[in-house]
C-alpha cells in the first residue's frame, strides 16, 4: 500500500508518496539500467522510508529492480543526516552549477566504490561517459550541461568529492543481489 508523507529535515520540507510499499519495505521498479538517476531516485526514497520507519520504530530495506541489476538498500539509522547532506547539495546546485553529471558521476563512483579501482582509472571511466559514443550521447552533448560548464574543466577535486558525497553512502548501504 502506498504511503504519503510530509517531513521537514534541517528546514527543508519534503512531500511525497512511497509506492509499492510492502511490510519489508518499498520495491522500486525502473525499466532502465541501474544508472545514476535510478540509483539516486531509489536511494532518496529509501532514506525517506528509513526516516519514517525510525519514527514508527520499524526497520526494513528497499529493493531497486532495474533491467541489468537488482540492488537492496539496507536500513540507514542516520537517514535524516544523510538526507540533510543531499538536500544541502541540492540547494547549492540550485544556485551554482556543481560538477555532478548524469553519466560521468555514477560511472566514476561505481568504479571507485563497487569495483575498487584507483582514482585515475575511475576518472577514465568518467571521461568515457562524458564523451559518449556513436550510440549513446555523453554528458558533454547535453545542452544544459554545456551551458553551465562551457569553458570550465569538468574534472576537478570538486567532481571527485561530490561523487563521493552522493554515492559513498549509497554504495556503503546497499548490495547487488542479482
Amino acid at each position: 500500500a502506498p504511503r504519503s508523507y510530509q517531513i521537514t529535515i534541517n528546514g527543508y520540507r519534503i512531500d511525497g508518496r512511497i509506492e509499492n510499499l510492502y511490510p519489508q519495505g518499498p520495491v522500486v521498479f525502473r525499466y532502465s539500467r541501474a544508472n545514476g538517476r535510478a540509483l539516486l531516485g531509489a536511494w532518496i526514497q529509501h532514506l525517506v522510508f528509513c526516516h519514517l520507519a525510525a519514527v514508527d520504530k520499524h526497520t526494513g530495506s528497499t529493493v531497486l529492480v532495474c533491467r541489468d541489476e537488482i540492488r537492496r538498500f539496507q536500513f540507514v539509522p542516520n537517514s535524516a543526516a544523510v538526507l540533510a547532506d543531499l538536500l544541502d547539495l541540492y540547494f547549492q546546485a540550485a544556485h551554482v552549477p556543481l560538477p555532478i553529471f548524469p553519466q560521468a558521476t555514477p560511472a566514476y563512483a561505481r568504479q571507485r566504490m563497487v569495483h575498487k579501482k584507483p582514482a585515475n582509472q575511475a576518472l577514465r571511466a568518467a571521461q568515457r561517459a562524458w564523451e559518449g559514443s556513436l550510440k549513446v550521447p555523453g554528458d558533454k552533448d547535453d545542452p544544459y550541461i554545456d551551458l553551465g560548464f562551457r569553458g570550465h574543466r569538468p574534472w576537478s577535486d570538486d567532481f571527485e568529492n561530490l561523487a563521493d558525497a552522493l554515492f559513498v553512502p549509497l554504495f556503503d548501504n546497499s548490495e547487488t543481489i542479482a
